[in-house]
């Protein structure tokens, strides 16, 4: 290759020493980096059609921000330790611990306003583990399901659906004086059923999927909401862990086998508690910005007082900060 594109050296071969290729890259402003998502996986092609198709069932059927919801799953690895830290200089290598496979599975929901935040879904693979004998599964602070390998199923995501989902979303129009009709918008992974299963018995809310192969570029769970909130957890889980080394002769790996399913219900639904409503609603920004939608539709979901979940704090809604995030 050398000697094809430089003919005139007259040089067969080259080869690079570290140092050039260190040069060679801070000439030209080349970084290595890792590569994650699945962005690359992505039918683009379809994006602009569904944001349009979208925006004109939002203004044909008068959905206003606050009545857009969307749902997306994550998988928690709750005892795996990070895999990179700080060492001295002098030392080889940083050792770690073995992987932990332990997993359960996260559905986080909100509207598009940040207004209205569902408490976690969250699926375990024991119905009822020993942690929480003498205790009330349903006075968690997040829904608790389980499945023998702890994933989403079309069962779990429908009774999800019809027993908290749609009760919660309909509580929640009573208190702010929103009317009660609600669009959610989830992608179409196997797990999810169809339409006609997704739908409330009096056809006030309603389901629509995400294009295949899009999730990781417009779903708004996929846009810094899932993943914040798995970081906050695992900073719960090492600030556990070093308090309860220092304090006590446990090591690390001795604590970490002392964690329960219980203290993760809790992390986790504390995690997802100090997701702000301005960081929920940031992440739907790329699935709005083809189009604005009517200044009517937005007209009728400013101005109600919010009350959020469980914490009863109010948020005021006001017409040109929703203006202006629909048009940024």
């Amino acid at each position: 290759m050398f000697a094809m594109l430089y003919p005139d050296l007259n040089v067969d071969s080259f080869k690079a020493s570290s140092g050039w290729l260190h040069k060679f890259s801070l000439r030209h402003g080349i970084k290595s980096k890792a590569l994650h998502g699945e962005s690359l996986s992505a039918d683009l092609s379809c994006i602009g059609d569904f944001q349009s198709e979208l925006h004109s069932k939002i203004e044909s059927e008068g959905y206003t921000l606050n009545q857009i919801f969307n749902a997306d799953e994550t998988g928690l690895w709750w005892r795996l330790m990070p895999s990179k830290s700080l060492v001295h200089s002098g030392e080889k290598r940083g050792a770690n611990f073995k992987k932990a496979k332990e997993r359960v599975t996260l559905l986080g929901c909100a509207n598009a306003t940040g207004t209205c935040k569902l408490p976690l879904a969250f699926i375990h693979v024991s119905k009822k583990p020993r942690c929480f004998k003498n205790m009330d599964m349903t006075k968690l602070p997040v829904n608790y399901f389980s499945q023998k390998k702890a994933w989403m199923t079309a069962a779990i995501f429908e009774e999800w659906f019809h027993n908290f989902f749609v009760p919660y979303v309909k509580k929640f129009c009573s208190d702010t004086g929103i009317e009660y009709k609600m669009l959610l918008l989830v992608d179409n992974a196997p797990a999810h059923p169809s339409t006609d299963c997704l739908q409330s018995t009096d056809g006030k809310v309603t389901t629509m999927f995400l294009p295949a192969n899009t999730t990781s570029v417009i779903q708004p769970m996929d846009q810094g909401i899932l993943e914040p909130l798995k970081n906050r957890y695992k900073k719960r889980l090492l600030q556990h862990l070093i308090i309860e080394n220092e304090s006590s002769s446990l090591t690390i790996p001795e604590v970490l086998k002392q964690i329960t399913i219980k203290d993760v219900v809790y992390w986790s639904a504390q995690a997802w508690d100090e997701a702000s409503s301005s960081s929920l609603a940031s992440g739907w920004k790329k699935l709005l910005q083809c189009e604005t939608v009517s200044q009517q539709s937005v007209s009728d979901s400013v101005t109600a007082e919010v009350v959020a979940s469980d914490e009863h704090r109010e948020v005021s809604a006001d017409v040109s900060e929703l203006k202006s995030f629909l048009t940024t």
